[in-house]
């Protein structure tokens, strides 16, 4: 109570004959002043509600806290949530307000637990439900890990060391304060092999991800280029479409190949890695930079239907026999591939015809409205694109096969 008369005297109130301690239902539990400058109160009722004329005058938080980002499920783990009694404050610090000078304290169930507010409103909540699902509309008010997060640069097999990762709770607030970002308003968390174990962002839209698996490890921009340009092994990859999330698609035999699925239906709608959207890249040496593409799950090939001429489609077609040996006495040219690296660009390749560097394969044909349909041999960078044509730029994201 004497702090609370000396630091009420500091803001400018008063004290009125030596008279500030009571009992009262309307006045700020605590310590208060009436107004700016007013008179000092001091109200030993715990239950009494403020009717909005006295203001707090509370202790500085001890805790940093920081606002985390508005998204679906985002929370603060349980023992970073700020506690009722130091919400308004908390809140306050990071640029929260009261509704019409009320603190608004429930329980809802699209909300997330404790101190948090409003995104749109920056209205401060405090909810009871312990079980809330944050809908995306609310940024969680956190307390702030007590050490700094760094930004390790993307490389291959790039992970923290043991005992130096975020936990799942604090990876959005340690990720957040290195330039990452919700994709979509998601947290992303997941089982993946191709990706590093604990937090991490994706380099290329800088979204937060959270990996599970304790054995993954990280494809990265460096590791692509590696070993696409110094493997003399057979690698495993995945095709995707430079400018979109589209990767290709090999079906069956003497069917066109096509740009089909997201990452999601590539590496997770089939228990895993679909082995249709799965190549195998096997050297060609007789000549640089040169490449067979097969399925990855049978002995097919992929080829240029009627040879490497503008316009014809790319079909899996013949198997190993024929696409290196009987088709044509020795290696077809409508079989092998050449792979070129783009330099302003991260891992972006050309996959052009091994006969002729004017030609290379075209994700979608260009009288079409959807991108989603076959992959063609096309001559230059394509005059239907104005310019430079995105689809026939790919990205290759692989691992070595075999030894």
């Amino acid at each position: 109570m004497e702090d609370c008369i000396k630091e009420g005297i500091l803001l400018g109130g008063y004290v009125k004959d030596n008279n500030f301690l009571g009992y009262w239902r309307h006045v700020a539990f605590g310590c208060s002043v009436l107004g700016e400058g007013g008179r000092i109160f001091y109200n030993a009722n715990r239950s009494a509600i403020n009717d909005g004329r006295y203001s707090p005058i509370c202790k500085a938080l001890e805790k940093k806290v920081k606002l985390s980002l508005s998204g679906e499920g985002i929370k603060c783990s349980k023992k970073r949530q700020v506690s009722v009694e130091e919400c308004i404050a908390a809140a306050s610090s990071v640029g929260g307000k009261l509704r019409d000078g009320k603190f608004l304290i429930g329980h809802w169930p699209n909300v997330p637990p404790g101190c948090f507010i409003g995104a749109s409103d920056k209205t401060i909540y405090f909810s009871r439900n312990p079980s809330g699902y944050n809908d995306g509309n609310y940024q969680p008010v956190c307390i702030k890990v007590g050490y700094e997060a760094i930004l390790e640069p993307p490389g291959f097999g790039s992970r923290c060391e043991e005992g130096y990762n975020f936990s799942a709770d604090d990876c959005i607030s340690a990720a957040e304060s290195v330039g990452g970002i919700l994709r979509g308003g998601k947290y992303l968390v997941g089982y993946w092999s191709g990706k590093p174990y604990g937090c991490f962002i994706d380099e290329s839209d800088k979204s937060i991800h959270f990996g599970t698996n304790p054995d993954g490890s990280e494809i990265s921009y460096e590791k692509e280029n590696f070993l696409i340009e110094n493997s003399k092994a057979s690698l495993k990859c995945f095709i995707k479409e430079s400018g979109q999330d589209l990767y290709m698609h090999g079906p069956d035999n003497r069917s066109n190949v096509t740009m089909y699925g997201n990452e999601d239906y590539a590496k997770n709608s089939c228990n895993g890695s679909c082995p249709n959207s799965l190549f195998v890249l096997e050297k060609e040496p007789s000549q640089p930079d040169a490449w067979y593409i097969k399925a990855s799950d049978r002995d097919l090939y992929m080829s240029v239907s009627g040879g490497n001429n503008h316009g014809n489609y790319v079909v899996m077609y013949g198997n190993e026999e024929y696409a290196k040996k009987t088709q044509c006495n020795g290696p077809c040219p409508n079989f092998v591939f050449v792979l070129e690296k783009v330099s302003w660009r991260f891992n972006s390749w050309y996959i052009k015809a091994s006969d002729n560097e004017n030609l290379n394969l075209l994700g979608g044909r260009p009288s079409f409205t959807n991108d989603d349909n076959a992959v063609i041999m096309f001559e230059g960078q394509g005059a239907e694109c104005k310019g430079f044509c995105p689809r026939g730029l790919f990205n290759l994201e692989c691992t070595i096969l075999d030894g």
